[in-house]
């Protein structure tokens, strides 16, 4: 007798599987990188360097290249909306009008909070 597997559950079980493989590759790869923890310091004949190994990162550029994404990504999220307008109900407007508006007024507060002003 045979019985029959709903796609739902395969696919969760194929979702749970690859949780479990990419959590093993990133624990099997903390464990064999111990030993090589000592290859980022700085060592020069038993002394320690005096000037940085790191150059200092802008916070600023930070900042600005976060909200670039952040809003790449709802635009891109909006682009969905494109090929289907002929068809959405009112429900689907209401929901797209109201992610522009936050998007909007999230770009006024990031603006209102001198976030997005280049100073070096």
């Amino acid at each position: 007798m045979t019985t029959a597997t709903s796609p739902m559950i395969v696919f969760s079980y194929l979702i749970s599987l690859g949780l479990i493989v990419a959590l093993l590759m990133t624990l099997l790869r903390f464990i064999l990188s111990m030993d090589h923890l000592n290859n980022t310091l700085s060592f020069e004949c038993g002394f320690e360097s005096y000037k940085m190994n790191r150059l200092p990162f802008s916070i600023n550029f930070f900042m600005v290249s976060l909200i670039f994404v952040l809003f790449d990504l709802e635009i891109i999220i909006l682009v969905a909306y494109i090929p289907n307008m002929t068809s959405l109900t009112f429900l689907s407007y209401v929901t797209a009008s109201s992610f522009l508006l936050f998007m909007l007024l999230s770009l006024v507060f990031e603006w209102a909070l001198g976030k997005l002003s280049w100073i070096f």
